[in-house]
């Protein structure tokens, strides 16, 4: 009878263990879920970050030669009109924020697994793809 006793109270303490680890599990998944983010919140996301792509890519400026006495003045132009380059960009209604985010709509696919979701977007030299999760996004490098 003793033996009997024994393993029950083991059985009993195993499914209590499981039933736990259930919980917690569920619990898990159920955060992962609600941290997915959103298609909107990804397209936000993208929308600011190839506009800063835009930004750097068209507005870098090379190195200038040295000028002497004037290297100072020229080094000062160069930055401001960086600066200006930057800010037009941003301003423009052709590389603007809202421009950038409905080429991102209209070009953007999104594959939801629930706790996660993986979205690919069609650039003309490839596709890009983004997983997101926990609120995060971590971009891929550009696939031909």
């Amino acid at each position: 009878m003793k033996e009997n006793n024994n393993e029950l109270y083991y059985a009993m303490k195993i499914t209590l263990t499981s039933g736990k680890s259930a919980i917690a599990l569920a619990v898990l998944l159920g955060g992962m879920a609600i941290a997915n983010p959103s298609r909107e919140a990804y397209i936000d996301y993208a929308a600011v970050q190839l506009n800063e792509e835009v930004k750097e890519g068209i507005c870098q400026g090379k190195e200038l030669p040295d000028l002497g006495r004037l290297q100072g003045l020229a080094t000062t132009l160069s930055q401001g009109a960086k600066e200006l380059c930057k800010t037009a960009i941003a301003s423009s209604d052709t590389f603007g924020f809202q421009p950038v985010r409905h080429y991102l709509e209209a070009t953007t696919t999104q594959q939801n697994f629930l706790i996660f979701s993986i979205y690919y977007t069609q650039f003309p030299g490839g596709k890009m793809a983004t997983v997101a999760g926990f609120k995060n996004f971590k971009t891929l490098p550009l696939t031909k």
